[in-house]
């Protein structure tokens, strides 16, 4: 059996190649804590790279604002284009920005007194494309009620060249104030 082993939020704990080295293979590409600032990039993926797993662990921004994923290739950080729906738990306040994927669903959802988690994945469509699809589930967990909010999202965005890094920004007068994220790549 291939896979990532992963303990209770996700991350990988260790790696695992299919038995008789066949098989695609996920590496470990890094985990950042994020105290400050409003983006961490990520960079040096393989060219052959087919799918990219994010997780965030009780990411603080201490401010209301959106946690944007943006790809990247070889001509920069794309950032139009984007094909998405994103929404939470008030269900008429639904995200369609162009300008990167919004994991924490809704403009505005998250909020000064929340922790988000979320994991969200992004997937190469085909090998004589750059076509990726993006996905990702959220819950946002309040730090001064018993209140929690939920949020979905899922698109896609063509590149113009092979992706080779992506950007996870804190937008709308954000900046990371705590949290980890951790980044896998496949290929």
């Amino acid at each position: 059996m291939s896979g990532v082993l992963t303990d209770n939020l996700g991350r990988a704990s260790g790696l695992v190649k299919a038995a008789g080295g066949g098989g695609d293979t996920w590496t470990y590409h890094s985990e950042v804590t994020v105290s400050s600032g409003t983006s961490q990039t990520f960079e040096s993926f393989a060219a052959n790279t087919r799918r990219i797993w994010i997780s965030f662990e009780g990411i603080d921004t201490g401010a209301d604002c959106d946690i944007t994923v943006v790809l990247g290739d070889s001509g920069g950080y794309e950032s139009s284009g984007y094909v998405q729906h994103a929404h939470g738990d008030d269900s008429t306040s639904i995200h369609t920005g162009t300008d990167g994927f919004v994991v924490s669903g809704s403009t505005g959802i998250f909020d000064a007194n929340q922790h988000m988690y979320a994991v969200c994945n992004l997937v190469k469509m085909q090998s004589s494309s750059e076509l990726w699809a993006a996905y990702s589930v959220a819950v946002m967990e309040h730090q001064t009620s018993s209140g929690h909010q939920r949020a979905i999202m899922c698109g896609m965005k063509t590149l113009s060249a092979s992706l080779d890094k992506v950007k996870v920004e804190a937008q709308n007068s954000g900046s990371f104030a705590g949290g980890k994220i951790c980044v896998l790549g496949e290929s």
